[in-house]
């Protein structure tokens, strides 16, 4: 895109802007079938490029880059994520044995507790707090009460489990689905002690009442009681014991998310060294769950995407010899390369799933390295050097920059 931008005299948030789906567009479906149900494209790129005051920069910027030995740039990732993706999405890529679908189990102890089992198993996402958050909402319970177990295959369910950012889309609908049953049963339990209609009976906080009165109700603990015979009362007629269900949740094709990087950068025309001097994400992963964590998964992402983009590289020597395999010699990014980042959320729930809820774990990552780029793409454009590879190690850059050089002589 920036190339184009370049061949046609655009500014390269200009090109992007002028190809983008609009959101008043949506649903929109692409050439090849796939359905964009709901996004923010145009809206985070506008919002991202205010984060960074974009135009001020452009305003400010040297035509030949070049300010006090370093040449400055700012480099643009506008992106969709395919995340979330149910059978018919691994069907069409000729995966048979891929289920697509995940599921869980929601069950209200005696005690009044909730356990809930899911088919995934978390790699430091935050899955015991996100699914708890998810399970709690679909019972009106309390957030405290309420224990993920995952990850043991003696006790959770079937499903496809956790890759591919399909976390919240798969797990949290399944649970959703489950919790939702659950809260049903609780309701007609409840509306059958407190002799109300069922339409009226409300559950908050990890009680059941009446509507408008709220001091009418029932702890989950006392409902527990009578759904597993361990008081004088009665269940409703027709009602099964014991206060638990499960689902499946097999989602659509596929759930888009997006999300706008940018950085802005400079690379030292002495030496060839990039240093990344602002970051903005403006990401849209539909509902949010806990934003704390959504922002820890794109900060990680980030750094990562940075170590890939400057120095990350596997080194071969001309006999095929493996020449970094210990982090003694495999460069990683520090505190010192990973910018503080500014992040900002833009919600737009899919209206294709259970939740509204889109994938966000590899949004990170695919952000940044273009980005990156990008950026030093566009403090050197002056010069004619042409970014086609990566890592940017400052050998990389300051062997370009000498050959533009020795060209130009």
């Amino acid at each position: 895109m920036d190339r184009i931008a370049r061949a046609l005299k655009l500014d390269p948030a200009e090109i992007r802007l002028r190809n983008m789906v609009a959101t008043d567009e949506l649903p929109w479906t692409n050439v090849v079938g796939v359905r964009y149900d709901t996004g923010s494209f145009v809206e985070s790129l506008k919002r991202a490029m205010e984060m960074i005051d974009y135009n001020g920069f452009r305003s400010r910027q040297q035509a030949n880059r070049l300010v006090e030995g370093k040449y400055h740039g700012i480099g643009i990732c506008s992106f969709t994520e395919v995340s979330g993706t149910g059978a018919p999405g691994w069907r069409a890529r000729g995966l048979a044995r891929l289920p697509g679908f995940d599921s869980g189990i929601v069950k209200v102890e005696p005690s009044g507790k909730i356990t809930a089992f899911v088919s995934h198993a978390h790699a430091g996402q935050g899955h015991y707090t996100t699914f708890a958050q998810v399970v709690a909402d679909a019972l009106g319970a309390n957030l405290e009460d309420v224990n993920i177990v995952e990850g043991d295959t003696a006790s959770t369910p079937y499903g496809t489990n956790t890759f591919a950012s399909r976390s919240a889309v798969t797990g949290g609908g399944a649970l959703l689905r489950a919790g939702d049953k659950v809260r049903q049963k609780i309701k007609r339990i409840a509306a059958h002690m407190l002799e109300a209609a069922v339409d009226d009976v409300e559950v908050a906080g990890g009680r059941a009442y009446v509507a408008g009165v709220p001091e009418h109700g029932l702890t989950f603990k006392q409902i527990a009681e009578t759904a597993y015979a361990m008081n004088n009362q009665s269940l409703p007629d027709g009602e099964s014991f014991g206060l638990e269900d499960n689902d499946f949740y097999d989602p659509p094709l596929v759930t888009m998310a997006n999300a706008v990087h940018i950085a802005q950068v400079s690379v030292d025309a002495a030496d060839g060294r990039v240093k990344i001097e602002r970051y903005v994400v403006v990401h849209d992963c539909g509902r949010l769950i806990n934003p704390t964590i959504v922002n820890g998964q794109i900060q990680g992402g980030v750094a990562q995407g940075i170590g890939e983009a400057l120095m990350e590289e596997m080194v071969y020597d001309d006999l095929g010899q493996f020449k970094n395999a210990t982090l003694l010699d495999y460069l990683l990014p520090t505190s010192e390369d990973v910018p503080n980042m500014e992040i900002e959320h833009i919600e737009s729930p899919s209206i294709d799933n259970v939740g509204g809820f889109k994938g966000v774990g590899e949004g990170g990552i695919i952000g940044a390295v273009p980005s990156v780029l990008n950026g030093v793409a566009d403090a050197l454009s002056d010069l004619g050097v042409n970014i086609n590879s990566k890592p940017l190690r400052p050998s990389l850059l300051s062997k370009l920059m000498r050959e533009v050089c020795e060209r130009a002589d």
